[in-house]
């Protein structure tokens, strides 16, 4: 199996390296496939990792990279995410869900998820949708 994405905002950040992918408990991460062609790709771990130390430029970086979208617009929606965070404890789920929603082939609700956790919307999500399932698949 190729490199995997991380994904939880558990402020213990239990890790899943390594194991199938797949949707975790709740409190653990999501593992989502990730890049199977690179060696030191970021992860969402490391994304939320960042958010949790507060470094918005690095978070964004990472995201925008994650996501598939510039630089700006990684930072933009790293803002939003930790903004998010901060008000909704149920942040975590939604994110999972994303993934979920991607396994399941729902965009509908998945591009929900994503204006949720990260203030994406019209073509731009689209566009990062598409990029996740080529991810994810």
């Amino acid at each position: 199996m190729g490199k995997v994405l991380q994904f939880s905002l558990d402020s213990r950040r239990r890790r899943s390296v390594g194991t199938e992918a797949g949707v975790a408990d709740r409190g653990d991460p999501v593992v989502i496939p990730l890049l199977r062609d690179r060696q030191q790709a970021p992860t969402f771990s490391t994304f939320v990792e960042q958010i949790e130390t507060q470094s918005l430029a690095t978070s964004g970086e990472t995201l925008a990279y994650l996501l598939g979208v510039s630089q700006a617009e990684g930072v933009r929606c790293a803002l939003t995410f930790m903004q998010r965070w901060r008000n909704d404890p149920e942040l975590q789920a939604k994110a999972r869900a994303i993934y979920e929603g991607i396994k399941a082939n729902k965009a509908n609700d998945t591009l929900m998820l994503l204006a949720i956790c990260f203030g994406l919307q019209g073509s731009l999500a689209i566009n990062v949708l598409r990029h996740l399932e080529t991810q994810v698949s």
